[in-house]
């Protein structure tokens, strides 16, 4: 075989694979989710978006940007709480399917951290790409996981410096809003409370972000995570 067709057969099969892949990955959340997931999703976003909504209105109108702030700050809360509940109902539905209920775990809570639900994703996409795996040799796989890996890694460097230099930007442009919005205050005891609420905003978001890494991680660098996720299927 000629270097050409034997490159051309290996993008082939590549895509076949990421295909596969893609396909069931979507069909993950569709074939656990039930009305109530998809009813609390609804009231995550409305959340989060009266929340941030309701702080530039306030903002400019001139209200009481404190009393805002706790309001605001009490609706990306419930946001936080209610995403990761849906997330968890999602993957606690996929653990009780008797092909993966052996990896539920003792205390199912668990499965509110990425850690734990990380094993029943994979066994879960495993299943669904098995008929596809099935036709390649355990050499195949091996040239395949090497290459998934070298894709994870190329993907990672083209976004990494974007994503650092926008988290720049946005924390300047936060520290600016924080500026402003202290300084709306015309007493002592006025900007020592607007301190103190937007610390406790400021602190929310950061566990926001924490919380929601996995989250995060699949839409700055989910190029990167697929490839690293189909090269831990390919493993033997």
């Amino acid at each position: 075989m000629d270097p050409f067709t034997r490159k051309y057969l290996a993008l082939q099969r590549v895509n076949k694979v990421v295909s596969e892949y893609r396909k069931a990955a979507r069909n993950l959340r569709h074939r656990y989710k039930t009305k109530k997931t998809t009813i609390i999703e609804w009231v995550v976003w409305g959340s989060i978006i009266s929340g941030v909504a309701l702080e530039v209105w306030a903002m400019a109108s001139q209200w009481d940007s404190i009393t805002w702030a706790v309001v605001v700050s009490v609706l990306l809360l419930l946001g936080l709480f209610l995403q990761r509940y849906a997330t968890f109902l999602i993957y606690h539905n996929v653990a009780k399917d008797p092909s993966f209920n052996k990896l539920l775990p003792d205390n199912p809570l668990r499965l509110y951290f990425e850690i734990d639900r990380h094993p029943i994703l994979v066994a879960y996409l495993a299943k669904e790409l098995n008929p596809t795996l099935l036709t390649m040799t355990v050499q195949e796989r091996k040239k395949l996981s090497e290459d998934f890996l070298r894709y994870s890694e190329r993907s990672k460097k083209k976004v990494t410096f974007t994503i650092a230099v926008t988290g720049l930007f946005l924390f300047a442009l936060w520290g600016a809003f924080l500026q402003g919005a202290i300084g709306l205050e015309t007493t002592l005891i006025g900007i020592i409370s607007a301190t103190f609420v937007y610390s406790l905003l400021s602190i929310i978001i950061v566990l926001f972000t924490v919380y929601n890494r996995f989250n995060i991680d699949r839409v700055f660098l989910k190029t990167a995570n697929d490839y690293q996720i189909l090269a831990e299927l390919l493993e033997d």
